[in-house]
């Protein structure tokens, strides 16, 4: 095997691995934009220009939202990635199109979380 098949497959398991735990927010957000470029084909000159991580530890939750929206020339795209702390995300497209379509479905979706008890950790 190569080296440059080696480095390939590790830097598959690398993009695969869970979030570590307790770690501070901003920390996660380049994986956590690696993932959502990577699950949902969003395009490598793509720049996120609003993101957020919002966190549910109440109880015997763990649980983290990123919403992120990318903008790749006139086109947006508003990306949710979530999951449990310490275990793989998964992304998912809220809304891909126009600016004001993008943002206003990253803001309704975020609002929904932030009511349903979700806390702000970082916002950009």
């Amino acid at each position: 095997m190569s080296s440059k098949e080696i480095r390939k497959i590790a830097d598959e398991i690398i993009s695969r691995a869970p979030l570590p735990k307790y770690q501070d927010p901003e920390f996660y957000t380049s994986k956590l934009e690696d993932d959502a470029r990577d699950q949902l084909g969003i395009s490598q000159t793509a720049r996120p220009v609003k993101e957020a991580y919002l966190t549910d530890k109440s109880g015997s939750s763990n649980k983290y939202h990123y919403f992120v929206l990318f903008q790749d020339g006139e086109e947006f795209t508003a990306a949710n990635v979530y999951g449990r702390i310490g275990v793989t995300s998964r992304a998912h497209e809220i809304a891909r199109g126009g600016k004001y379509t993008a943002i206003s479905a990253y803001k309704d979706k975020m609002s929904a979380k932030v009511r349903k008890g979700y806390e702000v950790e970082y916002e950009k």
